[in-house]
């Protein structure tokens, strides 16, 4: 008798353990609850998918659609809800399973949508497997209209039990609300787009246990650039926010049939101060109502080619419209970037030191105008002094006193706009165009490490001589306020930014302006 007693007792307590819901769900896949979210739709039409963007609506399509549930505490997890509309109704309900007890009712989650995202598209790319989301917005463009293939929104619910069962409804707190930017552009003859405004394109959504939350996280890629497809013309594209400073957006457009040559156009779109979420950003027409693309400006009009056969350099160069025609580079010397400081040089040396010191100077005290009589001591386009001419070619040199008077009075000079992480001056010449000059500070070996007020000063040497030996004329600006002429000392390593020997009407060139 006492042997069937332990019998039925252990098969009591076998029964209890499978019926018995895991704490806060488990791995129990026998014991399912049904879960519901319901998300309303402007009854009007189709175009405000929960209200998206701050400031502008979106349409989606017909079809399965899908929302994604993340739940935090001991046991994260992912759980996708499933919709299929089609007409036009007024509330969409995603649907899904999630096991017993794993959602409670005094908490708060949330909802996160991938834009078309049951669908997926071959222009959204991004997967959804172990409680993870990985995807990338390097392929997109569309219409405003039918905006809704690169969306990643979230809000917040709250659940209800809706019977004994335990199934569970979630109301949504607010709305969806876009965790990247719109931009509208004009996209007639764009391929692709980079710049700073484009900080990844690839990201992750993963649980952080720090905040126990599931968060996106952004892979920050200097070199990220955006694939256009689909749309040309007044199209939109979506970025990330940036971090709290201004945004340029940039493409190359051919202007020449022969590829090898790389004569191109290149045009950027600048957008001020900081980009944020759920924003669109565009013009307005004069009517206050009309949407338009933002502007494109012509920031280089061409390239010298110099060097060949495996090294060959490409330098840009900018009509900013001056009298002169005096065409300036887009970037200093030995910098990759347009943003980048470069190298510096002692005045009349045509290579960087290691040490900028008054005893390893080439010129300084030394009477140019004695050794370069032809010229009266000014350096530019001699590839002996000249580091422009030297490095780029004879197709460039050291700009004059005169030339950077005439850049400095003809242009507006708009002080230290911060631009990928430079301060510097934003240049603007009389047609709109415009260089960007950064403040990479000089170098003096004389006093220090030799590193002297980087990101706050800006000197720029040009190929005049001062009157006293051991002096040249450059251009100088500081944080607050731009200065020129300055005179400096020759052992001084400083910035160069070069110009081209031609002016812009003997340049084979089209008009710069679009």
């Amino acid at each position: 008798m006492k042997k069937y007693f332990i019998i039925l007792m252990a098969l009591i307590a076998l029964g209890f353990t499978q019926c018995k819901p895991t704490p806060e769900g488990g791995d129990d896949n026998t014991n399912k609850v049904k879960v519901v979210c319901e998300i309303p739709i402007n009854k009007g039409g189709r175009s405000d998918f929960t209200n998206l963007l701050e400031n502008g609506s979106i349409n989606w399509s017909n079809g399965s659609e899908c929302v994604y549930l993340a739940i935090h505490g001991s046991n994260p997890q992912m759980i996708r809800l499933e919709n299929f509309a089609q007409g036009n109704p007024a509330v969409l309900t995603f649907e899904g399973e999630v096991a017993a007890g794993l959602i409670q009712e005094d908490e708060e989650y949330d909802v996160w949508y991938f834009g078309h995202s049951h669908q997926q598209p071959s222009s959204t790319t991004y997967k959804f497997e172990n409680n993870t989301i990985t995807g990338s917005i390097a392929t997109q463009s569309g219409r405003l209209e039918t905006l809704g293939y690169n969306h990643i929104a979230k809000a917040s619910v709250i659940p209800t039990l809706t019977n004994g069962n335990g199934d569970v409804k979630l109301s949504l707190i607010g709305t969806l609300r876009n965790q990247i930017a719109i931009l509208l552009l004009d996209l007639e003859n764009v391929d692709e787009l980079y710049g700073d405004a484009i900080i990844g394109t690839d990201y992750v959504l993963a649980y952080n246990s720090e905040s126990d939350r599931f968060e996106i996280d952004v892979t920050e890629d200097p070199y990220a650039k955006i694939k256009v497809e689909r749309a040309k013309g007044l199209s939109y594209i979506a970025v990330f926010p940036n971090a709290e400073e201004n945004t340029e957006i940039r493409y190359e457009e051919k202007t020449s049939s022969n590829q090898d040559a790389k004569n191109y156009k290149v045009y950027e779109c600048i957008i001020y101060d900081e980009i944020k979420a759920s924003n669109l950003y565009y013009h307005t027409a004069p009517d206050g109502v009309t949407k338009l693309a933002l502007p494109w400006s012509v920031i280089s009009s061409g390239d010298v080619v110099h060097g060949d056969g495996d090294d060959i350099h490409y330098h840009h160069y900018v009509d900013l419209g001056l009298p002169s025609g005096t065409l300036w580079a887009t970037k200093n010397i030995g910098a990759d970037t347009l943003y980048d400081y470069g190298d510096y040089f002692s005045w009349g040396e045509i290579a960087p030191k290691d040490s900028y010191k008054i005893n390893n100077s080439k010129t300084y005290n030394k009477e140019m105008n004695v050794l370069l009589p032809d010229s009266n001591g000014d350096i530019s386009g001699n590839p002996a002094y000249d580091a422009a001419t030297a490095i780029w070619g004879p197709e460039w040199k050291i700009p004059t006193h005169e030339e950077q008077m005439e850049l400095y009075t003809k242009c507006k000079f708009e002080p230290m706009k911060t631009s990928h992480g430079t301060n510097g001056y934003l240049v603007t010449g009389p047609n709109g165009n415009y260089i960007f000059l950064p403040a990479a500070g000089y170098r003096d070996g004389e006093y220090g490490t030799g590193e002297q007020a980087g990101n706050y000063f800006g000197h720029y040497w040009s190929s005049t001589p001062a009157e006293w030996h051991g002096e040249s004329i450059l251009l100088h600006f500081e944080k607050a306020y731009s200065l020129s002429p300055y005179y400096a000392l020759r052992y001084y390593g400083c910035s160069i930014r070069p110009v081209l020997v031609k002016k812009a009407d003997e340049m084979d060139h089209d008009d710069c302006k679009k």
